[in-house]
């Protein structure tokens, strides 16, 4: 493969949609770095990503063959998504700092490594949503959308509502994330069984 004329063809490509290095590495999923050392001729293992991302045939990005007609250009859907990763991840960022949290106290809460934090907050995708809404006492509407209507007083804030009189809040808090998941997830079922015993 010419990797030094699909650098070319990508950086062409890229300047026709209007796209940034960064809209374009967003995109992908991959760093500014990696979309320059692309377009410089470095190779890439992202053809089919790339062809895609720039709405043109991956024959047409490997090979420059003219016959290759381009494939429409992707919708804006993609940038919305985008988009609204970044403003969650600014969200889960404010809310983090309201309650004086460091990335690396919210990446043990989660029970996840400290670049994930970072990588949420700076607008990546994650699998972690509903124990990162948990972790951040909001409602996970909240955190996906910024739905207003979803007030934010109704969630409990540290220090606020425990219904527990045995079991100290601190305590729980104190637990390591998994055993916190273990426990949540027993409560559940038991109040389910509860309730199904006061029908």
């Amino acid at each position: 493969m010419d990797t030094e004329n699909l650098g070319k063809r990508v950086q062409q490509r890229r300047t026709e949609l209007g796209l940034t290095v960064r809209q374009l590495s967003e995109r992908l999923g991959i760093s500014d770095t990696a979309i320059r050392k692309i377009e410089k001729g470095n190779g890439t293992r992202y053809g089919a990503e790339l062809a895609q991302a720039l709405g043109v045939s991956a024959t047409w990005l490997t090979t420059g063959d003219p016959n290759q007609a381009p494939m429409p250009v992707p919708p804006c859907g993609a940038d919305a998504d985008v988009i609204e990763r970044r403003e969650m991840g600014q969200r889960a960022q404010r809310r983090r700092k309201e309650l004086k949290l460091t990335q690396r106290d919210l990446a043990a809460r989660l029970g996840v490594s400290n670049p994930t934090i970072v990588k949420i907050e700076q607008g990546g995708r994650t699998r972690h949503l509903v124990e990162l809404a948990k972790a951040l006492e909001v409602p996970l509407a909240w955190l996906k959308t910024g739905d207003p209507s979803t007030t934010r007083s109704e969630v409990p804030q540290s220090g606020g509502y425990w219904p527990f009189h045995s079991a100290r809040l601190a305590d729980y808090e104190s637990l390591p994330p998994h055993t916190r998941r273990e426990l949540d997830t027993r409560l559940a079922d038991i109040i389910a069984g509860a309730m199904l015993a006061n029908r």
